[in-house]
């Protein structure tokens, strides 16, 4: 069992689209996040630090509760590690819309590979996984059974 960070943000798009932005600490290169967003935003992009954040979009902004049921997450880019605590407007661009901070902090990570993350939150077991039609996000149950 390790601790890695999970951040989760509220962002409502410009384009009154309500949804979780759901991040992992993640060693990796951030490339793919500076090559998806050419235009300037106001996001932070400092990638000093050797850590990214592994990104997921859960559009119905609530994770699932019953055990076994899933819901849609959407893997996108990397994000740069400086945006683990970003709140604020994003102006312009790709995500433009207010991020609201709902969580910031470390939760036990059971398993993590490129296709599956296990992690505690809130004191339930949830797993991100890939299928072939995408990810889904699956409630196991609360921790301690």
């Amino acid at each position: 069992m390790e601790q890695r960070l999970l951040v989760i943000q509220e962002h409502l798009t410009k384009r009154n689209n309500l949804h979780w932005d759901v991040r992992f600490e993640w060693g990796g290169n951030i490339g793919t996040y500076l090559t998806k967003r050419p235009e300037p935003t106001a996001e932070p992009r400092d990638t000093s630090e050797g850590k990214v954040l592994r990104s997921y979009v859960i559009p119905k902004h609530e994770f699932p509760e019953t055990k076994g049921k899933v819901r849609m997450a959407i893997l996108v880019e990397d994000h740069p590690w400086s945006y683990r605590n970003f709140e604020g407007t994003i102006e312009s661009g790709y995500g433009a819309g207010e991020v609201k901070l709902l969580h910031c902090d470390y939760v036990n990570i059971s398993s993590a590979s490129e296709d599956k993350i296990t992690f505690e939150f809130n004191n339930n077991w949830y797993t991100i996984f890939k299928t072939n039609r995408g990810h889904l996000i699956k409630y196991n149950g609360p921790s301690g059974k």
